[in-house]
């Protein structure tokens, strides 16, 4: 999308393309624009520039505790039935 001087105006030129989208999707869309008095060109645009400067999530996972082996008949640590259900 790019902007370009015309006199002492500033323009911003669309492009026209193809999309396949599920016809549900664009009814409520389309529905959404209307109730809120935007095109549903408008609509698109702001969605989709909600969507490229939208910072990436990255997935956070849970720290695993380290369960200890066995040591004489017995735990390294003392981890409890409930805590490691907790962890899965």
């Amino acid at each position: 999308m790019g902007l370009w001087y015309y006199g002492w105006y500033m323009k911003q030129q669309y492009v026209k393309t193809t999309v396949e989208i599920d016809p549900d999707l664009l009814y409520q869309a389309k529905l959404k624009a209307l109730q809120q008095g935007k095109s549903f060109k408008d609509i698109v645009h702001e969605t989709m520039i909600r969507y490229i400067r939208e910072p990436e999530r990255k997935v956070k996972f849970k720290k695993i505790p380290r369960i200890g082996g066995y040591h004489l008949g017995s735990f390294k640590t003392k981890l409890r039935r409930t805590d490691i259900y907790d962890y899965i």
